[in-house]
């Protein structure tokens, strides 16, 4: 009679124990998706802020922005490059190349 009373304490020790792993791992589960909302909303800060700087950057490097800065005195001294200036190679030219002839 002693040994099937053992063997029920066993057996609730054990169901407990599973009762609490289960119980912990719900509960860490729960805490995750409580912090979905949070995630989501600084995931969408951040995307608004990209979408603000790319705009940034769009408007600076716009041609006629380009063009209004280059006529502030700390760019005078630049101009153009004339055509002779400009090197250029065949399309594929890279691919061919061996590096042999430095």
């Amino acid at each position: 009679m002693k040994q099937i009373g053992w063997h029920y304490v066993v057996v609730i020790v054990i169901l407990g124990l599973c009762l609490v792993f289960y119980v912990d791992q719900q509960n860490k589960l729960a805490y995750l998706r409580m912090q979905i909302p949070k995630e989501k909303e600084e995931i969408q800060e951040l995307l608004e802020e990209i979408s603000a700087l790319q705009y940034g950057i769009d408007q600076f490097e716009s041609p006629a922005h380009l063009m209004d800065i280059a006529q502030n005195p700390e760019f005078r001294h630049l101009e153009h490059p004339t055509m002779r200036d400009i090197l250029s190679m065949g399309e594929g030219y890279a691919l061919q190349w061996d590096g042999s002839a430095h």
